[in-house]
């Protein structure tokens, strides 16, 4: 082995070491937020369904978004067998788009399903359909440092100047 080689796969193990912590890092982002989010979906998933009617919506500006509004919409749920409640959903968007999304699926008087929270009945979501939204998010957070990681790893190694 050359001199050159031993230098090039010494400075090969520096970056390595360098960038162990991204990867590291993106692998438990990825374990933490696929894993615990599909659990978490999982577990939404198990609520009674329920039917509720849209008694109200609202549409504001959501304050903590520099341009997105908030629709709420107020429901009052009736469980199979027990006395009807109020409870609230709340999604966000664009101010145009909450508009309709309030004229089409949350008519005043309509009826939607819901999940409601057995150990908080107040606490309502709309039925998922999977928890590919959680290994989405955990893939492009994994990806993120992944990227940081081989970024480090395949910066070239700068020779002291002479």
């Amino acid at each position: 082995m050359t001199e050159t080689e031993a230098t090039n796969l010494t400075g090969f193990w520096e970056r390595l070491v360098k960038a162990l912590p991204w990867f590291l890092v993106g692998i438990v982002a990825f374990g933490l937020l696929g894993f615990g989010g599909a659990n978490y979906m999982n577990d939404r998933g198990t609520w009674p369904l329920q039917q509720a009617e849209v008694i109200a919506t609202t549409i504001h500006w959501a304050q903590h978004m520099s341009d997105q509004y908030e629709l709420i919409i107020e429901l009052r749920v009736h469980p199979k067998n027990g006395i009807a409640y109020q409870a609230s959903l709340l999604q966000t968007g664009q101010k145009g788009a909450l508009e309709k999304r309030a004229q089409r699926r949350y008519a005043i008087g309509k009826l939607i399903s819901v999940r409601s929270d057995p150990s908080n009945p107040g606490r309502v979501v709309l039925p998922q359909s999977g928890t590919w939204g959680a290994w989405l998010i955990a893939t492009i957070v994994g990806m993120f440092f992944l990227g940081n990681g081989l970024t480090v790893l395949n910066r070239p190694t700068q020779k002291p100047l002479p």
